[in-house]
């Protein structure tokens, strides 16, 4: 075979296959895992985060609290992405201390481990992390006994796509205010 009819059909290969992953940034990150969310939903994910800051509405499940985690790509040096995490409320304040609040450059990044879930929403998911390991249960408990939710099938206030002043959880898109 040429050179360059190999080179041509080697380079063609190598990015049809080859990148598969790669243009959804490191792997530690919440764009890598939102890039085909199914393969990990309900196993165990890790995340390099560089802040996290309390989601804007009071947690309708007491035992639970929320929060926005920002991940890091530290092979492109940009932002990786924000997802919802689920926290055991009794925690939350010590998650809070550990995780910090939104980085301020320079700042080194801290892994958190979860099993990332979804939940429907008006025909589509959104996403989470669970830290707690109960979500799951409570979400659901708190969907039954919780009255005019119809346009909020999460459970967890705000309306269709998330918290006000939100995104959804785990969607991308415009950023709120």
């Amino acid at each position: 075979m040429k050179p360059l009819p190999a080179l041509i059909i080697g380079c063609t290969a190598f990015f049809l296959f080859g990148l598969d992953g790669v243009q959804a940034g490191s792997k530690d990150t919440v764009n890598f895992y939102l890039t085909t969310p199914d393969k990990y939903a309900g196993k165990e994910i890790e995340l390099d985060v560089v802040g996290v800051r309390p989601v804007r509405v009071k947690s309708p499940i007491p035992e639970l609290a929320f929060f926005r985690a920002f991940s890091y790509d530290r092979r492109e040096h940009s932002p990786g992405g924000d997802i919802v995490v689920a926290v055991d409320a009794a925690s939350a304040e010590k998650f809070a201390k550990k995780y910090g609040d939104v980085w301020e450059g320079g700042r080194k990044t801290e892994s958190l481990k979860g099993i990332l879930l979804s939940a429907p929403a008006e025909g589509r998911q959104f996403w989470f992390v669970d830290t707690s390991g109960k979500a799951n249960g409570l979400i659901a408990e708190a969907k039954a006994s919780l009255q005019g939710v119809a346009d909020d099938p999460s459970g967890l206030g705000g309306g269709p796509g998330g918290p006000p002043g939100g995104r959804g959880f785990g969607q991308r898109g415009r950023q709120g205010p």
